[in-house]
């Protein structure tokens, strides 16, 4: 009998040690950083990632929404602009769009990225928010963290990737 529970024990703490390490070895992590710091939050894959900033030539508030991939990227799905005249900064013809409650949406664009350059905002309204369904979103107060006009990067790696 005693054999019986050691080897019941046994098997069971081997099992739990596969599962915490196969769960483990598949936790990607949001990074922002800059050549000082790096901030990094747990993500998972289909969690969405909301970088918005106000725009620079026309002073709107502009959203693009990510999601997170499990090849560790991030797609970008769509973006929504304070005003139209904004959208049409990048292009005038061939997009996807349609406007709600004073936002204009681009969608169906569907671009992969592995790290995302840019500029710490001088502005004040400059955030990232992680929508993820296993918890409530997460605020990333970009202008608070990094020095304004400062080089950033985001993207997504691996607990083990530096």
């Amino acid at each position: 009998m005693k054999r019986v529970v050691v080897c019941s024990v046994t098997v069971i703490v081997l099992l739990a040690m596969a599962w915490f390490g196969i769960s483990a070895f598949s936790r990607q992590y949001l990074y922002i950083r800059d050549e000082n710091q790096r901030l990094q939050f747990e993500v998972r894959p289909g969690d969405k990632i909301y970088f918005s900033y106000t725009q620079s030539l026309y002073h709107v508030q502009q959203t693009e929404v990510f999601e997170v991939q499990n090849n560790n990227t991030l797609l970008l799905r769509e973006m929504v602009f304070g005003s139209l005249n904004a959208l049409y900064y990048y292009d005038e013809q061939n997009l996807n769009y349609y406007e709600k409650d004073g936002n204009v949406y681009l969608v169906d664009l569907n671009k992969s990225f592995v790290q995302i350059p840019f500029r710490a905002s001088y502005s004040k309204s400059h955030s990232i928010t992680i929508q993820s369904a296993a918890v409530e979103p997460r605020i990333i107060d970009v202008s608070a963290c990094f020095p304004a006009g400062g080089s950033l990067e985001m993207g997504l790696r691996r607990w083990w990737e530096q």
